[in-house]
This record gives C-alpha cells, structure tokens and sequence, in this order.
C-alpha cells in the first residue's frame, strides 16, 4: 500500500498522546506499507511542521515545532525537529529554541512499548514546580521502557528561583504520586541559583538531583550561599554565609544552615543563626563583640528597633516621635527595596536611610550580574558623597578575581580559588 497525504493532522500518529500532552500538528509525505499487523515493513517519509505539545511533568510545552519524519521498517525516525519551548504556568520566562529527534519501535498490531526523544537547548526556560524554575542550557529525554516513561536531563543554570518557604512542608501533586514514570533530572549552577520567598533572597551554587523511582519524588544535593540578605520584620541582614541540603527521603524537608549579621546604631553586630529543617528552622542570635545584649535585647530591636533597657527608659512621647517613625520608615525601606529591585531587574537593590538617627548615613546599595561571569555592586553614600564598589570576576566554576574600592578610596584585590570536597 502507498499512501500520500498534504497536512494531515498527527492524530494518524496515535502513539504520540502516549508520552505527550495534547499534540497537535500537520504532516505531508508518502509512505509505504508491507505486510500484515503482525508483521509489516514501512517505507517513505515526510514532514511534521506547525505542531505543539506539552511536557506535564515539567510544566513546559512546545511550539512552532518542524521535524522530518522517515519511515524505515518497523521504526518512525524524526530528525532535525525545531521548535520553541515555553512555561505552562505562566511565568515570565521568555520562550527559546529547541532542537531534537527520536525513534519510535512499532511492535505487533502497531502497538508501541519503547521510545526514545532526545532535546538540547540553550538558555531556554527550565522548571519543576513547585521546586524550581529559571533558565538553563543542557539536554533532556523522554524515553518509554515497557510503556512506563523515564524522564532524564542535565542542565546547568543561568539563573534560577527555588522559591521554597520557611516554614512550610512540600506536598506534592497526585501526578508526582502515579507510579507510571520515572525522573532523573539534575540542575547545576555555581551560582545564580536564588532562594527567594517572603522572607529571604538568597544566591546559592551547587548541584540538585530531582529523582523519582517506584515511589515518591527524592531531592538530593547541596547548594552553598553565596550572597543575600535575610528579612527580619522591618531589618535587613546581611548573609554572611549559609547552606541547603536536601535529603533523599519520602518527606521532601530540607536542612537549612544560614548565618546573617546586622549592624546597630550602637556599633554592635546583632548575629542570626537559622539551623534545623526547612520546616521548623530553629533561631539562634549572637552579637560581636560576643553578650553585649541579651537574647531579649536583640528580639527587642529586632521587632521595636531598640533595645530592651531602652525602651524601659524611654516615654510613650519619645516612642511617638522617634521610635515608631523610625521603625516605619525602616519597614518602608525593606518594601521598596523590594519592589524598586523587581521593577528595575536588578539583582540587588537596598536603602538605608537613618533620617532618625544622629551622625548615621544614607546609603543606596545596588548589585547586577553585567555579564555571566561578572557581577558588580555600587553603593553611594548621599550624606558624605563617597562610593565603593565591587567587582568580581568568574574566570570559571572554581577562580575568581575580586576588586573592591571601600569608602576611603583604597583598593584592594583577591584570587579566589574554590576548592569543592
């Protein structure tokens, strides 16, 4: 039998809603048919072009996708197939090119146990919700064994969001409970992966392992902080170094290791340690030089923005005047700080404005990754108009030079090398 058609919708290609979320498309060719359904030889070719389709388990689909088809015994090749790929959900990540083929094993009666698809981007849209999402450049696959699905990629990071809470358990969804496919999916990034929620913005490198076996899906992997700041009521600290470590267990909970300083008006360092799960992080709070204030004078200003002795000193008209205007202007700080940041697309964006303090100063902080490989942060000081800046240069995954100029003018530089064990 011989056959040609001129866009014909893929629907002829049954095996495709399979292992794809609602495919669509049109293809034209000609192709041959040998034998019987038990055994059978096909022959010809074609092409797919205007089609689309949906990758679930990664909340992606595909557009505008052309790929030729050749017919070739018992086994459909697609080769040369381009399309754009794009999130599902609605976030703003911009849509990229594609590229990828496949091969397709047609048992008895046309029926199909075994399949294998292969992708490659770069910078394209990359994401796993609720456990990630960003842009990244690597490789997925899409493989059916004995009809159950494997999913498995490699993907290394620009610039990616776990947008993960404290406080909270992960649930997942019923589809990541189905014991009809597997996932093997790995995220690399030596940095520009961001911990961002209500209550910290944080960049983190490292590597994640999403697996999923018979059973529940399994995190593993440890990212390492390297800058951010922690968000306390209406105080901003400062991360001065912190950790991630996720933990292969059915209960997706992991362990969280953060340390953030704070400067007061009075020269002492309120410090912050956060340990424990992602779900119950346990509070611990220091100061340098070490017991200048208890634990309840660094709650008190945490909260109040004085100390405990202070405000047993002050009177209710001093903490209308003063202190309440203070600690809502330093409230308004942290909001727009915020919303200017996620505006204007930086990557760090901070305001100090101590308008209620004496010989304290005016400082407006931002930070932007220019480049790949280089980040630079400028913070001018509008009281006494002096600057510093740094700047720091990734040579790779494990070098780094680092330039600073502080507020005297002095410069200083640094070769980093970063040694992971």
């Amino acid at each position: 039998i011989t056959a040609e058609f001129q866009d014909v919708g893929i629907w002829v290609l049954a095996f495709l809603e399979k292992f794809l979320g609602n495919p669509k498309g049109l293809m034209t060719g000609r192709v041959t048919f040998k034998g019987n359904l038990e055994r059978f030889e096909f022959g010809g070719g074609g092409r797919i072009h205007d089609a689309s389709f949906t990758v679930d388990i990664i909340a992606s689909r595909v557009d505008s996708l052309a790929t030729d088809v050749v017919f070739d015994g018992d086994k459909i090749i697609f080769t040369s197939g381009r399309g754009i790929i794009s999130p599902m959900n609605g976030r703003d990540l911009a849509g990229q090119w594609i590229d990828g083929g496949g091969i397709v094993k047609l048992e008895k009666r046309l029926s199909v146990r075994n399949l294998n698809f292969d992708f490659s981007f770069i910078d394209a849209p990359i994401q796993f919700p609720p456990f990630a999402y960003g842009i990244g450049s690597g490789s997925f696959s899409l493989n059916m064994r004995d009809r159950v699905m494997h999913y498995n990629g490699a993907i290394s990071v620009k610039d990616a969001v776990v947008p993960l809470e404290f406080g909270m358990k992960i649930q997942e969804d019923q589809r990541a409970q189905d014991d009809d496919w597997r996932l093997n999916l790995v995220i690399r990034g030596e940095r520009g992966v961001w911990l961002r929620n209500r209550d910290a913005d944080i960049e983190f490198g490292g590597e994640l392992s999403i697996v999923k076996e018979s059973g529940p899906v399994h995190l593993s992997g440890v990212l390492e902080s390297a800058r951010g700041n922690y968000r306390w009521l209406n105080h901003i600290l400062s991360i001065t170094e912190g950790r991630v470590t996720f933990i292969p267990e059915d209960e997706i909970d992991p362990e969280v290791d953060f340390w953030a300083v704070l400067d007061t008006r009075e020269g002492v360092k309120i410090i912050l340690h956060m340990s424990g799960p992602l779900s119950e992080p346990i509070f611990e709070f220091y100061t340098d030089p070490p017991g200048e204030y208890t634990e309840q004078d660094i709650l008190t200003y945490l909260n109040l923005n004085i100390t405990w002795q202070e405000l047993e000193q002050i009177k209710r008209g001093e903490y209308m005047s003063k202190i309440l205007p203070r600690s809502l202007l330093s409230w308004l700080e942290g909001d727009v700080s915020r919303a200017i940041k996620q505006y204007i697309g930086l990557d760090y964006f901070n305001i100090e404005t101590p308008f209620f303090e004496e010989n304290e100063r005016t400082k407006l902080t931002v930070g932007k990754y220019l480049s790949r490989n280089l980040f630079v942060t400028y913070t001018y000081d509008i009281t006494t108009f002096s600057n510093e800046f740094n700047v720091e240069y990734f040579i790779d995954d494990k070098n780094k030079i680092h330039v600073q100029r502080d507020e005297t003018g002095e410069y200083s530089l640094q070769y980093q090398y970063r040694l992971r064990f």
